[in-house]
């Protein structure tokens, strides 16, 4: 048995309290869910959330400027297709080297690597054609050096 089951009201006005009823619902339940953000917006004001952001927005800054940095120094190795994971390897070992001592010849860095010269040569001169070091000739030897771009 209903509310109004027992009172003999006209049909409209049951249709109107019924309305009301909704409306009353809907605005209880706008005014529970301002209380509820309130609440919530006060608890991240007591935890210091601002502070947190800030620093997790740091910690991503430094984070992608070390992504950066690292894609500078290893793009120009990934980007020859035809090198093996060896190859690239020893090519990165050969900048790294260059990073350290600055200038060497293939012999230097075939002694430092345990290489032969030639295959030295070769790397250094394909790594000069991607424009990776820049070599110099002084007194009949080749002095190889990191381009610009790659000595930091």
């Amino acid at each position: 048995m209903g509310l109004f089951d027992s009172i003999k009201v006209s049909e409209e006005k049951k249709k109107n309290l019924f309305e009301l009823k909704e409306i009353a619902k809907d605005e209880r339940d706008k005014i529970h869910a301002h209380k509820i953000k309130e609440i919530v917006l006060e608890e991240l004001k007591n935890t210091n959330i601002d502070g947190r952001i800030d620093e997790i927005c740091g910690k991503l800054e430094n984070m992608e400027k070390m992504l950066s940095d690292m894609r500078k120094s290893f793009a120009p190795f990934s980007r020859i297709r035809e090198d093996g994971v060896r190859k690239i390897k020893i090519k990165r070992m050969i900048a790294e080297l260059l990073k350290k001592h600055r200038r060497l010849t293939a012999n230097d860095v075939a002694v430092m690597l345990n290489l032969s010269r030639t295959r030295c040569s070769e790397y250094l001169s394909e790594m000069e054609k991607h424009n990776i070091t820049k070599g110099s000739v002084l007194k009949r030897q080749k002095f190889y050096e990191l381009d610009e771009k790659y000595k930091s």
